[in-house]
């Protein structure tokens, strides 16, 4: 009797874990969580429940997140940095069709920073409208400045470079492709 429950247990944890994966992206045999949409509120969620999940099993191999974004809110992409840099299982990322804006900065929270060949990539400062009072829109063009040093401070360090060449390269919209996002140290390596 006992084989019997065991294995309709079987068929229910098999189908529990099928609608993580479809439901949410999170792979626990493969130890993967695939991210795809804008970054904001909604992908934040998903790599806090997906990270708690994988993070539960037995298994401490490297968790890997397949990364593909058009970019998004930058404080929720500095969350999902946050949550990614201080998970105590290395995380490794592996962007794929596209990596964009808030989605580079993500990246960067990675053990390992690996892209797909064909892999699209945008930096920039990101955009900022405000309005309102003037005193209002001071304080918020001060905050941003600050905000803005330090996300550049987390690319600089990832990249081994500096924020004052970074802003060069941040300044407007640059597009490039992963063997270029590989010789600017955005990535670490093009794999597939």
């Amino acid at each position: 009797m006992s084989t019997k429950r065991s294995a309709e247990q079987n068929k229910v944890d098999r189908s529990k874990v099928l609608d993580l994966i479809v439901d949410h992206g999170i792979d626990i045999f493969n130890r993967r969580l695939y991210l795809s949409s804008d970054v904001g509120e909604q992908m934040y969620d998903q790599v806090v429940k997906g990270l708690a999940i994988l993070n539960q099993t037995a298994n401490t191999d490297a968790i890997t997140i397949h990364l593909h974004t058009g970019g998004g809110d930058l404080y929720s992409a500095m969350g999902i940095y946050d949550l990614i840099k201080s998970n105590k299982i290395p995380v490794d990322i592996i962007c794929e069709a596209a990596c964009m804006s808030a989605g580079t900065l993500i990246l960067q929270a990675a053990r390992e920073r690996i892209s797909r060949p064909n892999t699209q990539f945008m930096v920039h400062l990101g955009y900022e409208s405000f309005s309102g009072e003037v005193g209002t829109a001071r304080r918020i063009s001060e905050h941003y400045k600050t905000f803005e040093l330090q996300f550049l401070q987390i690319y600089a360090d990832k990249m081994e470079t500096t924020v004052q060449k970074l802003r060069k390269l941040f300044d407007r919209d640059t597009y490039m492709t992963a063997q270029t996002a590989l010789e600017l140290s955005l990535i670490d390596r093009v794999e597939g």
